[in-house]
């Protein structure tokens, strides 16, 4: 048979029951096994960079979870979240309280069991954070070690005019007597609004172009932009329409006429009242200038929009003006709690039973008036927070186990999407989503924390039709994953429970940037550090890996055991190298594995059922790498041996990364159906970029 190429990996590891589905386009592009191998969106797969140690959790006893707060590309924080604090890490570190040594830490009042349903969203240095069973509160940073945590407040922050008075004058007037009533509110230079004032009436005849009410209010310890004055032309009412502003503390009406398209509001309007127990929003983000709430216990399918414009504001006008606050409920058959919000080109709800877009009527803009709900789709989510990826948003179904994209589509005039699981269904099985983050440079990947502790990544690229899973492993489990940009790339770290010298440790760690040009600067080890310095033998200040076996790459060489051929072993924090070296990797070893599925030997069906049953034998195979070294190949991992390292010998130097195109003889199998599996298993970088099995067909 002649030599049948795979070039393209981006279908990811398929599901066993699609193994003899080679009619699909995915089967082309799939494997049957991608683990610690994560895929390029070009087509190639690289074995997973390393993580790097960075610090313990406060207590390795209980769970904690990663949080992103991004000011800007160049401000970028990860937030520890445990019981009853919140700490702080940036570039790689943690950052300290002062000048230390103490880690900086925030006291918060979220207990471990309230972690996984903290809901948050954020604009500029304010976070703002909800759960349903505490207040929604404000997260704001003034510095690396400055964070505070108040309660969202919905008063004014200026303060309410008193001292209010008016009095008539002037000659003249009409016929009869009127009460006219009047309040005055002041404006901050930020336009913001007070309440208003108390009521002042004054009975006079009624006003003419010589015949007035001057009004007068003291003074506000804030100095206000200005002074606006609203008037009902009536005590009783409580409707007061503007009729004018001021610079300073009087003004004087001459039978001016009420705007009552702009009215004084009485009060702050506060929609979720302490006073009422637990009935605390459990969803917030921000859209159309406005911050949007949502979910209580009491109101699960209601939202709450503040006023536009103002975040801090919950008021209402009467008669209702555009820019009032919002209430709505979404009406449906049954009870489905709002759990996310997604800002595409539309505002999305997504519920535990279903997707629904927000109206908002011809001109697109939200309104007291124009709010609407529509519903797309009724998969409904887990409480697992959306992924937004450029006009898409990823979801998990409620359940846990599916995962499904959702974008706007003109056929439908409406909000669809495709599940994005369905080929990996072994992935899912007997576990669920319980955390994931998005990191778009340089690969596109969706690093997603299951809970039995494995980490599933998705490189996902929908306008080029690339979605493809491959599955990560380490040792320890994986426990939380945030990514935050730092140096134009998007870091992940993660939180790693670890059995350590017999007891429970728990780290956050980041993976490695994949920036290396030589083989001397790969990271591919975990939980690892990196001595960078004059040549030595003895390389200290790995406590956090006290008892452990590990593994070294040392100047470019791997490392598995000291001068006595004994593993190499953390003691007293420390290890030592047969031989000294000045630049030195050292960290928890992984296995790497990548196998093809069945070869198709022949394109139509006729011919593809004249070979069905027939053995198969791959005799050799071209391997096309990038920057590699190292590794094993075979028909599967029970038959391997070495891929070469090298051509032509270069003395003692360490061996350099290979950009080539290796030819392998196989052990003959006719059971592999064609295989070809590959390993590495040293802290090597490798790259694959084609398989070519020379296949014989039985």
């Amino acid at each position: 048979m002649p030599e049948i190429p795979q070039r393209n990996f981006t279908g990811g590891e398929l599901d066993p029951a699609l193994h003899a589905r080679s009619d699909l386009t995915k089967y082309r592009n799939g494997l049957a096994t991608l683990r610690n191998f994560k895929i390029h969106p070009q087509g190639g797969v690289s074995n997973r960079e390393g993580t790097e140690f960075i610090y313990p959790t406060k207590d390795s006893n209980a769970v904690s979870r990663l949080i992103p707060f991004e000011f800007n590309k160049d401000q970028a924080y990860v937030l520890e979240f445990g019981n009853l604090y919140m700490r702080v890490f940036k570039d790689g570190g943690a950052v300290l309280d002062g000048a230390g040594p103490a880690v900086y830490e925030l006291v918060t009042p979220y207990v471990t069991a309230d972690l996984p349903l903290l809901k948050f969203t954020q604009s500029a240095d304010t976070m703002t954070i909800c759960h349903p069973d505490y207040s929604e509160k404000d997260l704001t940073r003034t510095d690396h070690d400055a964070w505070t945590l108040s309660e969202i407040s919905y008063a004014p922050t200026i303060s309410t005019v008193v001292a209010l008075s008016a009095t008539e004058g002037g000659n003249g007037g009409g016929d009869f007597d009127k009460t006219y009533a009047y309040v005055v509110t002041g404006v901050n230079p930020d336009g913001e609004e007070s309440l208003r004032s108390n009521v002042v009436t004054e009975t006079t005849k009624s006003l003419d172009g010589t015949h007035y009410v001057d009004i007068t209010w003291g003074a506000l310890f804030e100095t206000p932009d200005y002074y606006n004055v609203y008037k009902a032309e009536s005590e009783t009412s409580d409707i007061f329409g503007w009729i004018g502003e001021s610079n300073t503390l009087t003004f004087r009406d001459y039978n001016l006429l009420p705007d009552i398209s702009d009215t004084a509001d009485a009060d702050a309007r506060d929609p979720f009242p302490s006073l009422t127990g637990d009935d605390f929003p459990g969803v917030v983000t921000y859209y159309q200038q406005r911050q949007i709430f949502g979910r209580t216990n009491n109101n699960r399918q209601t939202i709450f929009a503040t006023q536009s414009g103002n975040y801090k504001s919950m008021r209402r006008s009467r008669p209702t003006k555009a820019d009032d606050s919002i209430e709505r409920t979404i009406a449906a058959q049954t009870v489905n709690e709002i759990r996310h919000f997604v800002e595409l080109d539309a505002l999305l709800i997504l519920t535990s039973g279903g997707e629904w877009r927000v109206t908002e009527g011809q001109d697109g803009v939200m309104t007291p008036a124009s709010v609407g709900f529509r519903q797309q789709t009724d998969y409904g989510s887990s409480d697992v927070p959306p992924v937004k990826i450029g006009n898409s948003a990823l979801f998990v179904q409620t359940g846990g186990k599916t995962v499904r994209d959702l974008a706007y589509t003109f056929q439908s005039d409406a909000y669809a999407g495709n599940d994005l699981s369905l080929l990996a269904k072994h992935l899912f099985k007997n576990r669920t989503v319980k955390e994931w983050a998005y990191a778009q440079e340089p690969d596109g990947i969706v690093w997603t924390v299951m809970d039995d502790g494995e980490m599933l990544g998705l490189t996902y690229q929908k306008e080029h039709q690339v979605f493809g899973w491959h599955h990560h492993d380490t040792q320890g489990t994986f426990e939380s994953v945030a990514v935050i940009p730092e140096n134009d790339l998007d870091a992940v770290y993660v939180i790693v429970k670890r059995t350590i010298n017999g007891a429970t440790k728990r780290y956050v760690e980041r993976m490695k940037p994949r920036d290396w040009l030589v083989a001397e600067d790969a990271f591919i080890v975990d939980c690892g550090l990196t001595y960078d310095s004059t040549p030595a033998t003895t390389i200290s200040g790995l406590d956090h890996l006290e008892g452990m076996v590990v593994v070294a790459l040392a100047d470019g060489n791997v490392v598995t055991a000291d001068d006595s051929g004994t593993p190499l072993t953390v003691s007293s924090g420390a290890i030592t190298l047969p031989t000294s070296a000045s630049k030195v990797h050292i960290g928890l070893s992984y296995t790497s594995d990548f196998e093809t599925l069945d070869v198709d030997p022949v394109q139509s069906i006729i011919q593809r059922d004249a070979f069905r049953g027939k053995p198969l034998n791959v005799g050799e195979v071209i391997v096309k790498v990038k920057d590699s070294r190292g590794g094993y190949i075979g028909p599967d991992e029970t038959m391997l041996n070495d891929l070469p390292s090298r051509e032509v010998s270069d003395s003692y130097d360490p061996l350099a990364l290979q950009t080539t195109e290796y030819r392998v003889s196989l052990e003959e199998d006719w059971t592999s159906n064609g295989k070809v599996f590959i390993r590495q298993t040293d802290p090597l970088p490798m790259t694959i970029l084609a398989v070519i099995p020379d296949v014989d067909v039985g």
